[in-house]
């Protein structure tokens, strides 16, 4: 029968060794960092499109305002007011604005400040305008589409999202790396 003996007698010995350790560091900082910069990237996709989804509905709803006639201003020559959407760099409006002068109407939201995009997106600056009572889209320019699409497209750190009007009045934020 064989007698029982401590690790040190029987050779085998217990815990890490010092490179054992220094590997298992090293791993796990790696992978740490690794999952880091998945997260960063994540987080920047998520604004982007965070950002097209609310700026989508502020078109829909300077497109419903036109089709409901929302505030219609009583300028002289009692001329109907057309309502836009358009942004300007990191913030974008919601407005209502005399058809035939461009002049402001009223804003929204009130005080006519903008709304900032989420955590620095950005947007290319353009409007779209919807003219009481059909509420067909218009270019900058105030003429109907009839063709094409107005494309407003949101980047940050290197991700670009579209938000796009088309010519019967349709909004669509499209996917990141689609275009209109």
């Amino acid at each position: 029968m064989k007698k029982r003996g401590s690790a040190r007698a029987s050779g085998t010995r217990s815990g890490f060794t010092l490179v054992e350790m220094v590997i298992t560091t090293a791993i796990i900082g790696i992978v740490s960092a690794i999952s880091m910069v998945s997260l960063s990237a994540f987080r920047v996709k998520r604004d982007v499109e965070s950002s097209a989804r609310t700026f989508a509905a502020a078109i829909r709803e300077a497109q419903d305002f036109a089709l409901t006639g929302k505030n219609i201003s009583a300028t002289a020559g009692n001329v109907p007011c057309e309502f836009r959407a358009r942004t300007s760099g990191g913030v974008y409006y919601v407005e209502q604005a005399d058809a035939a002068s461009g002049g402001a109407c009223a804003s929204y939201p009130a005080g006519g400040s903008g709304t900032r995009f989420l955590n620095g997106v950005t947007a290319s600056a353009t409007e779209v305008r919807f003219r009481i009572p059909r509420a067909e889209p218009l270019n900058v320019s105030g003429s109907e589409l009839s063709s094409g699409s107005i494309d407003f497209v949101l980047t940050k750190g290197g991700v670009t999202g579209h938000v796009c009007v088309y010519p019967l009045g349709r909004v669509d934020e499209r996917p990141i790396g689609s275009g209109c």
